[in-house]
C-alpha cells in the first residue's frame, strides 16, 4: 500500500518540479514554457506508448491464445488509425483532442484499479475509483479556452482555431457536470462508508471548493492540467515496472532502462539541426501524430483488462 501512494507522490512531484523549473528558465514567457513542457510531456509519452506495446505484444506469447491476441492487437490498432484520420480529413483536431481527453480518464480509471491491486493486494472498489478520473476531467474541460489550449498541429500556440465561444461553453457544461457527479460519488462512498467516512466527507468538501474556484477562475491553466493528467500516467508506469523488475527480475530491469534510454536518445536527435533531426520532429513532434499514438495505446491497452480478455476469449 505505501508504495502505491508513494509512487503517486512522485508523480506529482515531478510534475510540479518540471512547472517551477519552467517558470525559473522562462519567467514570464508563457509560449516558450508551454512548449517546452508540452515536448517533454510528448516525448515522455511515446516512450510510455512504444515500450508498453513492446512489453505487451511479447507478454501475448503467455496467453492461451497468441495468435489471436496478435490479430486482435492489429486489428484495434487499424480502426484507432482509421478513427483518427477521420477526424483529420474533416479537419476536425480540436473535436478528437477533446474526446480522447476523456477517453484517456477512462483508460486511467482502469489503470488506477489495477496498479492498486497490484501494490496493495486489496479488493478495489471500483465506484471509488471513479472520482479521481471524473474530477480531474471536469478540471480538463474547464480549462478549455485558456491560451495553453489553442495550439495547431505544429505545436504553435496561437489565437482560437475554432469559435471558441462554443468550445467553452460545450467545457464548462461538461466540465461542470463531471465534478459535481464526482462530488456527489464521493459523499455517496462516504454515506456507505464506516471505517473513511470522516475522510470522504472532507474530501468531498475538498473537491467542492477546488472545483467552485476552477469554474469561477476559468478558464484555468489547460497546460498545466493537461501536463499533470499524462506525466502523472506515465511516471506511475514507468515506476511500477521499475519496482517490478527490481524485486521480482532483476536481470530484466537493464533492458527495460536500455528500452527508455533508447527513445529519449532518439528524440533528442529532433533537437540538431540535421536532416534526421528535422524528420524525427515532423514525424512524430506535432499534434496528430501524437494523439494518433495515444489513440492507439489506450485502445490497445483494454486487452490487458479481464474484462475485454474474457469478452474476446483471449
Amino acid at each position: 500500500m505505501q508504495t502505491y501512494f508513494f509512487h503517486k507522490a512522485y508523480a506529482i512531484g515531478f510534475v510540479i518540479i518540471l512547472w517551477l523549473s519552467g517558470y525559473i528558465l522562462f519567467g514570464q514567457d508563457q509560449i516558450d514554457k508551454w512548449y517546452t513542457i508540452l515536448i517533454i510531456t510528448m516525448v515522455i509519452g511515446y516512450s510510455h506508448y512504444f515500450i508498453g506495446a513492446i512489453y505487451q505484444w511479447l507478454s501475448f506469447k503467455r496467453r492461451p491464445h497468441p495468435f489471436k491476441n496478435y490479430v486482435l492487437f492489429i486489428i484495434f490498432s487499424i480502426l484507432s488509425i482509421i478513427f483518427c484520420l477521420t477526424f483529420y480529413t474533416l479537419n476536425q483536431t480540436q473535436i478528437l483532442a477533446f474526446g480522447i481527453i476523456g477517453y484517456f480518464m477512462l483508460h486511467g480509471y482502469y489503470n488506477e484499479i489495477t496498479l492498486f491491486q497490484r501494490q496493495s493486494n486489496l479488493a478495489a472498489d471500483p465506484i471509488g475509483f471513479i472520482v479521481p478520473p471524473l474530477f480531474l476531467f471536469g478540471l480538463a474541460m474547464l480549462a478549455i479556452g485558456h491560451p495553453s489550449w489553442f495550439f495547431n498541429g505544429q505545436l504553435e500556440f496561437v489565437p482560437a482555431l475554432h469559435e471558441p465561444f462554443t468550445m467553452q461553453t460545450i467545457g464548462f457544461i461538461v466540465g461542470a457536470v463531471s465534478t459535481v457527479i464526482a462530488i456527489g460519488v464521493c459523499f455517496r462512498q462516504a454515506i456507505v462508508s464506516v471505517k473513511y467516512r470522516s475522510k470522504l466527507i472532507a474530501t468531498a468538501l475538498a473537491l467542492i471548493g477546488l472545483g467552485v474556484w476552477a469554474a469561477t477562475s476559468r478558464p484555468i491553466n489547460y497546460m498545466f492540467i493537461f501536463s499533470l493528467l499524462l506525466l502523472y500516467h506515465f511516471v506511475v508506469w514507468f515506476l511500477f515496472f521499475f519496482a517490478e523488475f527490481k524485486n521480482k527480475a532483476p536481470e530484466r530491469l537493464p533492458a527495460y532502462l536500455v528500452l527508455h534510454a533508447v527513445v529519449f536518445l532518439f528524440f533528442s536527435l529532433a533537437l540538431t539541426k540535421s536532416s534526421i533531426g528535422i524528420l524525427v520532429s515532423d514525424t512524430f513532434l506535432n499534434s496528430p501524430a501524437f494523439l494518433l499514438a495515444t489513440m492507439i495505446h489506450i485502445t490497445t491497452s483494454f486487452m490487458s483488462e479481464p474484462w475485454f480478455r474474457k469478452f474476446f476469449s483471449v
